[in-house]
């Protein structure tokens, strides 16, 4: 087929009518004389024709066309379009003439063929060079979903902020709000079972307690700069979606005969699966990462705030859920950040299938 296609469209000769399926052409007269480039379209091309088989890319509002044989056997298109005043005209030569004729009569095999070829869509767009403008090739728009709702950017930029400042804000306020109270001497009696003596264990026993105000003004101080951060992050992510959703207009990309596909189109028919896998890795990744990440500040923490006099101490805190809090909050906007991040990549992932599917279908169109 793909060596039949080629010979088809690059080397038959404009005489082998009988193997085009043009219609042979009336004799030459003094004017013009209306000629049909396929008996499947007739003298006159409307709309419905041009819809089936993909005529025409880059007119807009298109109401019909006629092809002209010319007194000197060249060529004359004439397209009526709604958006236009008169009709517009456009000169064609033979050989153009007569590969657009072949392209309608074996349309259903050409077009599957030039689908597989790496350079199929610009052999089609070459068809109509001079006719309209040029039409937009598939590979020209980026093929991803429009990006997240300006409040989608805003709440979550702010809530990442809130757990990060809440979680850095909580580490600072517990490395200088715990402290030193006292070290209290401590001492046991042991019995030794196999030799029936006993001795005296001595131990210390180091107490600390958390300032309260310190710490709750240090948790307060990360919270309102790590709301704050994340509020203008997230407006300035807003503002960026909206200009990238304006540039858009709506048009997910463009299928192999130039055609928009629609952004609601495509949310129509997205499958769920990749979606609901990456969520479900996001959050599961988020809130491991989230953890270590606060798992690690408690760790800081206790390096620099408890140091016992000897092995034999023990350390006894009346500070409530203070090294609790940066754990808590590392995790929770870890998992939210996780969230986020895995089911964008799956939307996308579910947007490709989704245009790739439409594509397919709008390949296998039948006049």
């Amino acid at each position: 087929m793909f060596i039949l296609l080629l010979a088809a469209l690059t080397a038959t000769k404009p005489g082998d009518s009988h193997h085009t399926g043009v219609v042979p052409l009336p004799p030459v007269h003094d004017t013009a004389v209306v000629v049909a480039v396929s008996p499947r379209l007739g003298t006159e091309i409307h709309a419905r024709a041009s819809r089936s088989f993909h005529l025409f890319p880059g007119v807009e509002d298109f109401t019909s066309a006629v092809f002209l044989r010319m007194p000197d056997s060249t060529y004359l298109l004439k397209i009526t379009a709604d958006s236009a005043q008169a009709a517009q005209q456009y000169p064609i030569t033979q050989e153009q003439f007569r590969r657009i004729g072949y392209y309608v009569d074996h349309f259903e095999d050409i077009v599957p063929e030039l689908a597989a070829l790496p350079g199929g869509q610009a052999k089609y767009f070459d068809l109509w060079q001079g006719i309209g403008q040029r039409p937009v090739a598939t590979e020209a728009y980026p093929v991803s979903p429009p990006p997240p709702a300006a409040w989608t950017s805003r709440v979550v930029d702010g809530l990442t902020g809130v757990a990060c400042g809440l979680g850095c804000g909580g580490t600072i306020g517990a490395m200088s709000a715990i402290s030193f109270v006292e070290s209290k001497p401590e001492s046991l009696l042991i019995s030794d079972c196999l030799t029936d003596t006993k001795h005296w264990y001595h131990y210390s026993v180091d107490i600390y307690d958390v300032n309260q105000g310190t710490y709750a003004a240090d948790a307060g101080a990360g919270l309102a700069v790590g709301a704050g951060t994340g509020i203008l992050l997230g407006n300035s992510q807003a503002h960026r979606s909206l200009t990238e959703t304006a540039k858009r207009k709506g048009v997910a990309g463009y299928d192999f005969f130039g055609d928009p596909i629609a952004d609601l189109m495509v949310r129509q028919r997205m499958p769920a699966s990749n979606r609901t896998l990456c969520t479900f890795l996001g959050v599961s990744s988020g809130w491991v990462v989230g953890t270590s990440v606060g798992l690690l500040a408690t760790a800081i923490v206790r390096s620099i705030v408890f140091h016992p006099n000897a092995w034999d101490t023990i350390i006894i805190r009346h500070d409530g859920f203070t090294l609790d809090l940066p754990l808590i909050a590392f995790s929770l906007g870890g998992t939210l950040r996780g969230a986020y991040i895995g089911y964008r990549y799956g939307e996308q992932q579910d947007w490709k299938e989704a245009v790739e599917d439409i594509k397919r279908e709008r390949l296998g169109f039948n006049p």
